[in-house]
């Protein structure tokens, strides 16, 4: 199987496809609508060895996370644990949690999202400024702007919430003041991104 291939998702179905350029993860994903709302469908795939973005949290989205392929490690509010293939977990809003691949073979698996608020555009965003930085040192400039501009849906935990909120905002006040954020060619602007785009019809059961 093509590692960065879905198990499940066909190949020709219109999907927002991100991939990180230094680990290899891809995500594929599609909205569709309901009557309560908008539905978010995520497949992941992890090569062996990688882990998916820093520990985060989503404040409004609950996801339904299953295993398609592999076993999956999991850090999910500070406890460790694992999902084998066929195995799935709910992950509540509000839960910091992390993805890795300890191997043999890459991991694929699926995510879904019912009442998506705008996590589609904020994985967009943090994919940006991961690609267009240094491995492993996502610009602070650029991650700092796409999280406040998220703060009230989403979250990512690289210190202390004391440190990290202050640091934050300050890291945003000079960008702002030196022109980091004019226009929207730099990683992670609001104009810059796309979403996912609106499936045909509901996915198969």
């Amino acid at each position: 199987m093509d590692p960065n291939s879905s198990p499940q998702m066909s190949e020709s179905t219109p999907a927002l496809v991100l991939e990180n350029a230094h680990t290899g993860e891809v995500l594929r994903l599609v909205r569709y609508a309901e009557s309560e709302g908008d539905r978010l469908e995520l497949e992941g795939m992890i090569p062996q060895g990688r882990a998916s973005m820093a520990v985060h949290l989503h404040r409004a989205e609950d996801l339904a996370l299953s295993v398609r392929l592999g076993t999956l490690s999991i850090l999910l509010n500070d406890r460790r644990g694992s999902l084998e293939e066929g195995k799935s977990l709910t992950i509540p809003r509000g839960s910091a949690y992390r993805l890795w691949n300890e191997g043999p073979g890459p991991v694929h698996y699926t995510a879904d999202v019912e009442g998506v608020v705008d996590m589609d555009r904020y994985l967009e965003a943090v994919f940006q400024v991961i690609n267009a930085s240094p491995k492993d040192r996502p610009s602070l400039t650029y991650l700092a702007k796409v999280m406040l501009d998220h703060r009230r849906t989403q979250a990512v935990q690289l210190l202390s919430r004391p440190v990290q909120s202050p640091l934050f905002w300050g890291v945003v006040l000079a960008g702002t003041v030196s022109g980091r954020y004019r226009g929207s060619d730099w990683p992670g602007a609001p104009a810059s991104l796309h979403g996912a785009p609106q499936g045909a019809e509901p996915p198969a059961s």
